[in-house]
């Protein structure tokens, strides 16, 4: 199991970020669906952190944190009490400095990480304090599975140009060892003596990146981008008639355009912010024919694409197929949920 955080990768898929016109697809005065109306935002693992601190003795601190995890938040920022997130941190990359002591919390004694390699936080509200904000979830670790309320405070946002933007949070919540099963005998003697606490204080700082695909350009720096002669094609002749001349485009002289299948999921994405939601379905499906590797983001394309459509069922296996590219894939896993649950 791994995060696909390539640079291609990221670029196609932070192309999600913002809300597209509302499709005609979508009954009327029926709220739009949360995928289709909020702001699509990686969790940058290069410049996030997710820590834990334990007590020693009682009077010092042991401090550790993951080196793999990653997430994706579904951001409203027009009622960010509205917004949802889905976290996955592998368990196994466990690091306190001290080989040792980390062999023992991947083993079956603790996170037990060969049998459960990740742990899940799944959002379920998010309510206003007079504090900040709390983010109320399900934390699963292991075989245990709990609501956790976690304190946090939104920063800010900073624009790096167009179409390229952040989002800045921190929090913190403490956990019981107990109760998530994260002990065992030795150490429960352990904790008696106040040799190590039961108590984990979790902590967690953001930076969440996200791209506007509608100020996203085509990369026309080397060669023509096939995305630009794509929408030109299909504003002419339709979608269809568009994908039959790609591949004729293609045979006749591969070095002729930039073929990339990135650009050809950003005019997808840019269809479907017009509210051209069946244009965007073919070129999705484009996309996805075209790549050597099936790539989460095409199918995460295609599956917005059918939602805007109305097409549920549709989306629901497309998000199904993502799952099978990547079984912990937190983007996945977000809207899966978001098409699933009530």
């Amino acid at each position: 199991m791994g995060f696909a955080f390539t640079l291609a990768g990221y670029l196609a898929l932070s192309a999600l970020a913002m809300p597209p016109a509302q499709s005609a697809a979508l009954p009327a005065g029926d709220p739009e669906p949360l995928l289709l109306s909020s702001q699509f935002v990686r969790i940058d693992p290069f410049h996030s952190v997710l820590s834990f601190t334990v007590r020693h003795f009682g009077f010092t601190n042991v401090r550790g944190h993951f080196n793999e995890w990653g997430g994706y938040i579904l951001w409203d920022p027009e009622d960010i009490e509205r917004s949802s997130f889905t976290v996955v941190v592998k368990t196994g990359t466990v690091d306190t400095g001290l080989e040792r002591r980390d062999d023992d919390l991947r083993s079956d004694q603790f996170f037990n990480s060969e049998e459960h390699p990740v742990a899940i936080f799944r959002s379920i509200r998010i309510e206003k304090t007079d504090e900040g904000m709390v983010v109320y979830g399900m934390l699963t670790i292991g075989e245990v599975t709990k609501e956790v309320a976690l304190p946090f405070e939104f920063l800010g946002t900073r624009e790096f140009g167009p179409g390229f933007g952040r989002i800045f949070a921190s929090g913190g919540v403490t956990i019981s060892r107990e109760e998530f099963g994260l002990t065992n005998a030795v150490d429960r003697i352990a904790r008696s003596l106040s040799v190590v606490s039961d108590e984990v204080e979790l902590e967690i700082e953001i930076q969440g990146a996200a791209i506007d695909p509608v100020a996203l350009p085509f990369d026309s720096r080397e060669k023509p981008s096939i995305g630009e002669e794509l929408a030109r094609l299909v504003a002419e002749d339709g979608a269809v008639k568009a994908v039959e001349r790609y591949h004729i485009l293609e045979q006749q002289d591969p070095e002729a355009y930039n073929f990339s299948s990135d650009e050809v999921l950003k005019l997808a994405h840019r269809l479907r912010a017009e509210g051209k939601a069946r244009e965007a379905v073919e070129l999705s499906k484009l996309a996805i024919e075209i790549e050597e590797q099936p790539r989460i983001t095409s199918h995460a394309s295609l599956a917005l694409a059918y939602l805007a459509l109305g097409d549920e069922e549709q989306a629901v296996g497309e998000c199904r197929r993502m799952l099978e590219i990547d079984s912990y894939d937190p983007l996945a896993l977000e809207m899966l949920r978001q098409l699933t649950e009530d």
